[in-house]
Order: C-alpha cells, then structure tokens, then sequence
C-alpha cells in the first residue's frame, strides 16, 4: 500500500522537479543547487511513495503542508494550508493525487489544524474530495485614471521587509472580524509576502500614514506585455474607508507609467461604486479558495442554545471515514460534544456533506442555501434554530500559496 511521507533530503531534487514540471514547465528542466537548508522553515514538504518493493522509491505524488493563523468564529486559530500539489504526467489518474490529500488532511488533523484551505488548481476534482468554496474574488482592470483621485490627508511611504511589524498591525486591523483573514509571522513576511519566492519578481511595498501612524498598505508587481507595463496587486489592507480611497488614489497616480492595474477584492467590496467612471473598469467573479474540516470538535465551539439537543447528524465525507458517518451533539453540564452514533438512524435530524459542513461553519454560507443547493437536508422545523448556530460571516483569503 502506498504511503504519505516526509521528503527525506536524498529526494529533495526529485521533489524539486514534480513540482517544476507542474508550475514552471516552460523554464524546462532546471538542476537543483541545494543552498537552502531541508526542511524548509515555512512549509513540510511531503509525498506519497508506491507500494513496490526491490526498487528505489521515490515519491509519485507531492505537496506542501503550511500551518497559517487564521481569523475563525472570534478568534485565530491554526489552520493547515495545502499547496502545490502535484503528480507528474507518469503518474497521473491512478489515485495518488487523492492519497495525497488523504494523508495531508490526516496529518494536519493530527497537528491539531481542524480546517484546511487550498487555492484549487480544479475546483471540481477538490469538491469531490470535500473541499467546498470559501469565498470567490472579483478581479478588477482599469487604466489608473479610472480610479479615483482624491485629496490625500497622509503620505505614501515605500516599506521594505524590516517594517514587517508595522505591515501586520494594520494586517490585524483591518482583518479582525474577518474570516480566513491571516496573522502572518515575521518569517512568513520577509520569505514570501515581501520576497520573490515563485520567481515572479520582488514585489513593491507602499504604506499610507495618517498623522505619522500606517494605516493601510499595498503589495504588487508590475508587469511588461504587449499593451504596455502593467501594475498586478497581491495584498490590500486598510483600517478605513478614507484609507482605501487614499490607497485607490495612489495606484492612479500611476498614469504617466502604468497601463493597466489588476486588483482583487472580496464581492462585498465594491469597486464600481466608488470610482468616476464605472464603464472604464472591467471585472470578473472568479471561484477563490476552497476549505474543509479536519475534524468535527470545532461545531462543539458554536452557540447552540437555540437548538433542542441531542441532536443526531449525518455526515458524508469521499476522504476521511472518520467523519462519514452519524454524530451526536449534545450538552453534557453546559458543554457541548461531538460524537460518532454507534447506532445509526434511519432518518437523522440533520444530514450534510462535508464541504457544506466547512462552509456552515466557517460562515461562508447560510442554512436556507445549504439546505437549497448544498446537498444539506432537515426537517423543516430545525431550519431557523441550526440557523442561529450556522451565522453567515465576512470570509475573504488574500494570501496565495
């Protein structure tokens, strides 16, 4: 049987080069040099191996494991961040892309990370392993004089990697409330929000100062092609509205140079109603992040007084059998648990797939649309109580990895 394991050093080069061929193909086959230290800090490199034996084995199928701090339900929490899963083209469509993930879900449950999110490269094959949706993005491109150009009560400062404490007290600010919104470490600052860690060069780092305090801040690259050089922003926060509108007046002021600016922002943020000239923007919605539970305890940390307990739901999960099954919930002396039903039941108070479960708890949908297009199903009078445990938030991920 196949295993999921730690990449040992001897198979870093092999490691490297699943992962080349399966983000950077055009650059072709590159050597590796070995000048960083193995593990890397930021992330556990790991893979799957064949079950043959008499043979040198090396993995078939890989991945990174981050461990991120995430905003979730009042407070941060450790989450697993599953990148750069690949399986090259000699291995593909024989299920270790889905042992992969197997084993990554497993282990970040193990680690004590009961929620995993990912940047899918197919939203349907993820779904199928219970990811769901977390948010969805709207990518916006103008020319910089489509933006608004107002009267700025601050100044622009360039920030560089130093000021990576300043970079996150606003970060904190303006993501508290938010959900999946990250602390990000100062390693986590300096090796990748601010580095050129995938080779697309180093991006740009301005700050806005309101009465000598940072209050909002921009991260981007800037681009050439055919039309021109064109800016891209990676990460924007902001304390304020006055903050974003002064951050929006600084990428038009880019207009002498820059001749197109591409900016993603959550779909409740909406970029036409605060510009001059709508019709001179174009946007588009895209599917963003996807996440899923590892575990079934985070549900005891939700408020379910309104809700008559024991309740018995039933969960499906195509991944892990731990969480495919019944569970109850139950107040036992004021504390809610969550427990696997050792005597199913024909009909269940409450029966859900697991991705939807991660969506209901994180907050990224509510029951009425669970229960409409989630796959979720219960009986009529349970709606309005699970829908005070279910509360919909604000989700939004910016970071990519």
């Amino acid at each position: 049987m196949s295993e999921f394991l730690p990449i040992p050093n001897d198979h870093r080069m092999e490691y490297q080069r699943i992962l080349g061929y399966a983000f950077s193909p055009v650059d072709g086959p590159t050597p590796d040099e070995n000048t960083d230290d193995w593990p890397p800090s930021l992330f556990n490199p790991r893979g799957v191996y064949p079950s043959e034996r008499g043979k040198e084995q090396t993995p078939v199928s890989v991945c990174k494991l981050y461990y991120l701090d995430a905003w979730i339900r009042g407070e941060y929490r450790q989450i697993g961040g599953l990148g750069a899963v690949a399986t090259p083209p000699e291995h593909r469509q024989q299920g270790y892309a889905k042992k992969l993930c197997r084993g990554a879900v497993t282990e970040y449950h193990e680690n004590d990370a009961p929620l995993v999110t990912l940047w899918p490269f197919e939203t349907g094959f993820y779904r199928t392993l219970g990811w769901a949706t977390a948010n969805r993005v709207v990518e916006y491109s103008m020319a910089p004089d489509a933006l608004p150009s107002a009267d700025v009560d601050g100044r622009f400062v360039p920030l560089s990697q130093s000021e990576w404490d300043q970079l996150r007290t606003v970060e904190v600010a303006a993501g508290t409330g938010v959900a999946l919104s990250l602390r990000r470490s100062q390693e986590w600052w300096e090796e990748r929000t601010l580095a050129n860690w995938d080779g697309g060069g180093h991006p740009y780092c301005y700050g806005y100062e309101r009465s000598g305090e940072l209050v909002g801040y921009l991260v981007f690259t800037v681009d050439e092609t055919e039309s021109g050089e064109s800016l891209s922003v990676q990460h924007i926060a902001y304390t304020d509205e006055q903050a974003f509108e002064a951050l929006l007046t600084f990428l038009a002021r880019h207009g002498a140079q820059i001749e197109t600016v591409s900016l993603s922002l959550p779909p409740a943020v909406d970029l036409f109603a605060r510009v001059p000239r709508p019709d001179a923007i174009s946007a588009s919605v895209h599917s963003g992040p996807m996440v899923r539970l590892t575990t079934l305890s985070p549900l005891a940390s939700l408020d379910w007084s309104g809700v008559e307990l024991p309740l018995t739901m039933s969960v499906s999960d195509p991944l892990l059998d731990s969480l495919n099954g019944q569970f109850v919930l139950k107040s036992d002396g004021g504390e809610i648990t969550v427990t696997a039903r050792d005597d199913p039941l024909e009909e269940p108070d409450f029966d859900v797939p697991i991705g939807t479960l991660s969506q209901l708890y994180l907050g990224t949908t509510e029951m009425e649309t669970a229960l409409r297009a989630g796959g979720a199903d219960c009986e009529e009078s349970l709606v309005e109580p699970l829908s005070t445990v279910f509360t919909p938030a604000f989700v939004w991920l910016q970071e990519f990895f």
